[in-house]
């Protein structure tokens, strides 16, 4: 596999992190009493950053820099395969989704499959 194709595939991982925090949104996870921030407004600056974070490691790995490569690798395992867990997990405790850790959980599967696949991937290319 070429340093193309791993750019391609965290480019999917990418759009379905963008889809995912749209979700988040949709289902007012912002709301939940246990988040450090309870409206919109900082949750839309907490979700920026991490989706600017995200595109900048992304066109770090672009241009070659081994920096990008591990800022992705971390992003992947953090942002898609715990998100999962999280979501999931907290809406099957609660049953709550609006307002609750269960909003995330429809692109949480999509994001989890795509991260666990660059993750992969990115381990096969290390090698």
């Amino acid at each position: 596999m070429n340093e193309n194709r791993l750019i391609s595939i965290y480019a999917v991982f990418f759009t379905f992190q963008v889809l995912h925090i749209i979700e988040e949104i949709w289902g007012r996870i912002y709301e939940m009493p246990i988040l450090p921030f309870h409206n919109l407004e900082t949750y839309l600056i907490a979700a920026s950053t991490v989706v600017l974070t995200s595109g900048l490691a992304m066109v770090l790995m672009a241009l070659g820099k081994p920096l990008g490569k591990k800022l992705t690798f971390i992003i992947a395992m953090v942002s898609g395969i715990l998100n999962f867990f999280v979501h999931s997990i907290g809406w099957i405790a609660t049953g709550n989704y609006f307002a609750g850790p269960g909003a995330g959980t429809i692109t949480g599967v999509p994001l989890f499959i795509s991260a666990i696949y660059f993750v992969t991937s990115t381990w096969k290319i290390s090698d």
